[in-house]
């Protein structure tokens, strides 16, 4: 007992003095080369009737020769591990880095060491075999000394022996996965996993090994399953996220067999895009068998960063994540617009924190007040405008259909027309794929949204709207974003955090995600794209069953489905559909420069008559007149059906007619002031 805590003081230092290492690396290397010495004069004695001892000092006249080579490979030691200082690393981590330098040190003594000895001797096959045996042993006592160090600080740090590991996986093989064994040969992060191998999809053409680790080679779910079976593995690991989403079938077979599942997110770390730790769980959001979408950041950087750009609805989930990745593009001023004042507030410290060099503005206003709009456009004289405010929850809209109204059509027609008026030289609108055949009030409104951003471009190409710097206006439209506020993945969070039941409307319904970063992204590369008037739409994958969701997400929490946690439908909700689109069927796909953006062909609107649709649904909303705004919805927007709504759907049927269209435009023709 007294032996453990003494080695434990002496190794309990964070780090031990490099200086001391350093003298037990030339005492070590000097051992070596007199074992070397002692061997090669037995060897030589035995060969050719000479001693060595006798040899040298008949030549040299020394009457010590053996110390006066002590002291000698003391030196030449000294020297070499100046010029490969190995004494620095930090023993008890196990790492290859220096891995080389052991190697060259070894050889470089044992050279120089030989070529005197050789000479000395006058016996070359002396020196040559002195050469090899003493590289061996210098590599030999270096190394080892180091292995013995590790295994004491293993012992006294009550490390997992291999034997009491849990047996792990690594999914690919790469540079990644092989420094990731090496992290957790040093019980990285005390996980206590023992790396079996690594699992490859593709064959390899012979059998090969990855640092001592077996290749395991399994093309599909059968023999990775056989694999798993064998080994008995707990903990599959991937090495980052690439190699994640190309084998995420992989990732849902261990969910379903209860086996741990985790990343390694340095790269995330790294790019700043994760804050969690660098080896975790793997999240739902990880595995929904899409591919990542990975942009080249310079071009934007370079387009953007002598720029002032306008960010509005700047503390949502999409509007914060632009904003975020703006910031680090440096660009001339970021103004944040948004009515939320503690969000504001929090987002403010965040990046004061994070981008201490950060130019920024931050702006309390609602995009319905033209006037607080023209504060912002007179006092930053913004570039670019990104215009992501709006309300964006289906239940809520249906609910309040006035509200959804004044603040996404009359708000979206704010910004776009004074960009116009302040020579802003692009707007980029966030629309959804809840816009494509509609059959909520929210996405109606943001069809509508889109409609007013379309007309006016192609009112401004065609001179119908005088303007001395034309705008490029465009839209970008996208699905359910994971991890946004309200959607159902924090959701299902928090009622498995309570026990359940997960609650799923149908157990037919289906939505498409992305990843906020990969959104935001996108929205950025769109805005490069952009001649005005387009509509992109980006690659979202393959639809997603929510009902298979919940179950992966109650199996990666350790769980069984309706066993341990119980799924609860509960029914579709008003305007909500069993799966979402992102093209109409009348509408045209067009290809861009970037294979995760399309371009959309959709019906020419008049300017004009979306002017006066505008100035109705104002006068309407302001009035609460809920029939009204829904009823000119369904005029403005002939393929908006209402689901699960009787009340609205009723219009549909020509049963609720509260006033005549044409008759209302008139009078607000008459009303407005002509351009």
């Amino acid at each position: 007992m007294k032996t453990k805590e003494f080695l434990r003081k002496c190794l309990g230092s964070r780090y031990v003095n490099y200086r001391i290492i350093a003298l037990i690396d030339v005492a070590l290397s000097v051992i070596a080369s007199l074992s070397a010495v002692f061997i090669s004069s037995y060897v030589l004695l035995t060969l050719t009737g000479v001693y060595f001892h006798d040899a040298v000092a008949e030549y040299t006249g020394m009457e010590h020769p053996t110390l006066s080579f002590a002291i000698l490979s003391a030196g030449i030691s000294l020297l070499v591990l100046l010029l490969f200082p190995v004494y620095k690393g930090i023993i008890r981590i196990r790492t290859f880095s220096y891995g080389f330098n052991y190697l060259w040190l070894s050889l470089s003594k044992a050279l120089v060491l030989s070529l005197v000895l050789g000479v000395l001797s006058r016996e070359w096959l002396f020196g040559v075999l002195y050469f090899v045996i003493d590289t061996l042993f210098t590599l030999f006592f270096l190394t080892g000394f180091r292995t013995v160090v590790q295994f004491i600080w293993s012992v006294l740090n009550d490390a997992p022996t291999t034997m009491s590991r849990t047996p792990a996986l690594i999914f690919g093989v790469n540079d990644k996965s092989s420094q990731l064994a090496d992290k957790l040969s040093n019980s990285y992060q005390g996980k206590g996993l023992y790396v079996v191998g690594f699992v490859e999809t593709e064959q390899p053409a012979t059998r090969m090994t990855v640092g001592g680790k077996p290749i395991f080679y399994t093309p599909d779910t059968e023999s990775f399953s056989a694999l798993l079976d064998k080994h008995h593995i707990s903990v599959l690991l991937f090495s980052g996220y690439d190699v994640l989403h190309e084998n995420a079938a992989f990732a849902s077979y261990c969910i379903d067999r209860k086996i741990r599942l985790l990343v390694d997110q340095e790269p995330r770390r790294i790019l700043n895009v994760d804050s969690r730790p660098p080896i975790e769980e793997i999240q739902i959001e990880d595995i929904l068998g899409r591919e990542a979408i990975f942009l080249n950041m310079k071009p934007i950087s370079e387009a953007l960063h002598d720029k002032t750009i306008l960010v509005t609805g700047a503390t949502g989930s999409i509007g914060s994540e632009i904003v975020r990745q703006l910031a680090r593009l440096e660009p001339q001023l970021i103004v944040l617009f948004d009515i939320a004042e503690t969000p504001m507030h929090e987002l403010r410290l965040e990046l004061q924190r994070c981008y201490p060099e950060g130019r920024f503005a931050f702006v309390m206003g609602d995009i319905r007040n033209p006037q607080r709009l023209d504060f912002v456009m007179r006092r930053f004289q913004p570039d670019k405008v990104f215009h992501a405010a709006a309300y964006k929850h289906v239940p809520l809209m249906e609910e309040n259909p006035c509200e959804a109204v004044a603040t996404n059509i009359v708000g979206t027609f704010n910004i776009a027309s004074k960009c116009l008026e302040y020579d802003i030289d692009q707007m980029v609108m966030l629309s959804t794929d809840k816009a494509v055949n509609p059959s909520s009030v929210m996405g109606a409104t943001k069809r509508f949204c889109e409609m007013i951003v379309q007309s006016l471009d192609l009112a401004l190409k065609r001179g119908e709207v005088p303007a001395e710097v034309p705008t490029r206006f465009a839209t970008t439209r996208f699905g359910n974003v994971l991890n946004s506020a309200g959607s159902v993945i924090p959701t299902f969070k928090h009622q498995l955090q309570r026990g359940g039941p997960l609650t799923v409307t149908d157990p037919r319904i289906e939505r498409y995600f992305m990843t906020i970063p990969e959104a935001s992204q996108l929205v950025l590369e769109a805005s490069m794209l952009s001649h005005g008037g387009e509509v992109f739409v980006f690659d979202m994958g393959d639809l997603v069953k929510i009902a298979d969701l919940a179950k992966r997400m109650i199996r990666l929490a350790g769980y069984e489905p309706d066993k341990d946690i119980k799924i609860v439908y509960t029914g579709l909700r008003p305007g909500e559909k069993l799966y979402e689109e992102t093209i109409h069927d009348k509408e045209k796909d067009l290809p861009t420069a970037h294979n995760k953006i399309h371009i959309v062909q959709t019906r020419e609107e008049s300017f004009e008559r979306i002017r006066l649709m505008v100035a109705l649904f104002d006068r309407l909303a302001h009035e609460g007149n809920v029939d009204g705004v829904v009823y000119l919805l369904k005029k403005a927007i002939p393929e908006y059906k209402s689901l699960n709504s009787d009340i609205f759907a009723a219009f549909e049927r020509g049963e609720r007619i509260p006033f005549d269209l044409e008759e209302e435009l008139g009078k607000v023709a008459i009303e407005l002031p002509h351009r």
